[in-house]
């Protein structure tokens, strides 16, 4: 975190999803241009409603009564995103200064302890249990997801806290979302002002460093993080396989000719951005078989200070993703060459 242990805070106290998306992606970016910089704790009281997607998640198609729809920059299933809803968001230029760890498959287990603190300060018991959301006194109070650059680049941990309404996962195509009931932290603790919440993250997040106001970031467009990549015309996606947080999927793009020159993941996993082209290196000039379809996935990921995927205990899914697409592609008359 830097010699002088600095932490940089923005409180917002009201801003639209769309808005908040934008504000958070000049953070993101003035990070990956300063490596040097301190990390920043942004907290928003966001307004207004939608259902934010996770970075990677692929959209359905929206229902004739359904909310405004974004996309936030952390990986992770979609869940609300508005009225009711605090985003806690911690951009880290350098991960090890931060934590002192070097891999990327620990930025939530390691980010999320700051708000599990700020929780307990206010006298409720939070546990995180290495899935997508963060319990306390027994029930689910926050979605939870992580972004990185991946070798070196910044990273990104964010958890939505439900304050006055509960997030709610929302797993479109995927398989039903089970585990301890849903509650917001009014509830839990009635009359819990977000004045006192931000407060608590800020102490909590800040302790043992100098916290300093934050850089304004230019007003610019509100516009929502990118799409996924892939979604585009072309691209052609395989059935998701099931994972634990919910499922992960393949697509495939090519040239013309049949050639296959990309390979993109989708689903509710939380991989780093340079994990699909590493994959897709992993495979150029080689057959798609199992063996080194299983292969090429595994030594991606065997470094999990370059690469990491969280929410995919076994690999072999990911693998098995790949290779239904790979089926996919070859029904469909194309040569898969490589």
């Amino acid at each position: 975190m830097g010699a002088d242990r600095t932490l940089r805070l923005a409180v917002h106290d009201g801003i639209e999803p769309r808005r908040e998306l934008a504000n958070l992606a000049s953070h993101l970016a003035a990070a990956a241009t300063s490596p040097d910089a301190p990390p920043t704790l942004i907290v928003s009281r966001l307004t207004g409603v939608a259902l934010a997607y996770g970075r990677f998640q692929r959209p359905t198609p929206p229902g004739p009564d359904a909310p405004v729809r974004v996309r936030r920059h952390s990986a992770g299933a979609a869940c609300a995103y508005g009225e009711g809803q605090v985003s806690v968001c911690l951009v880290v230029p350098d991960l090890v200064a931060w934590a002192d760890i070097p891999f990327l498959d620990k930025v939530v287990n390691r980010c999320v302890r700051g708000t599990i603190r700020a929780l307990g300060s206010l006298g409720l018991r939070a546990v995180y249990g290495g899935r997508d959301h963060l319990v306390a006194d027994g029930h689910r109070v926050a979605v939870v997801g992580m972004a990185a650059a991946g070798e070196g680049g910044p990273c990104l941990f964010q958890a939505i806290l439900g304050h006055t309404a509960p997030p709610v996962l929302a797993l479109p195509g995927g398989p039903a979302d089970v585990g301890p009931p849903w509650s917001c932290l009014d509830a839990l603790r009635p009359g819990l002002e977000f004045s006192s919440l931000a407060s608590a993250l800020a102490d909590a997040y800040g302790a043992g460093r100098t916290v300093e106001a934050a850089p304004a970031v230019p007003e610019g467009e509100a516009l929502d993080p990118p799409s996924v990549p892939g979604d585009d015309f072309g691209t052609l996606w395989g059935d998701p396989e099931p994972v634990p947080i919910g499922t992960v999927s393949v697509g495939l793009r090519g040239t013309p000719d049949g050639t296959l020159s990309a390979l993109v993941l989708g689903g509710e996993l939380m991989v780093d951005d340079g994990a699909a082209a590493a994959l897709t290196r992993a495979l150029a000039g080689r057959p798609l078989d199992p063996e080194t379809v299983q292969g090429a996935v595994q030594a991606v990921f065997a470094d999990p200070a370059r690469h990491a995927v969280l929410g995919v205990p076994d690999l072999g899914a990911l693998g098995r993703a790949v290779l239904a697409t790979v089926n996919h592609w070859r029904n469909a008359g194309n040569a898969v060459r490589v």
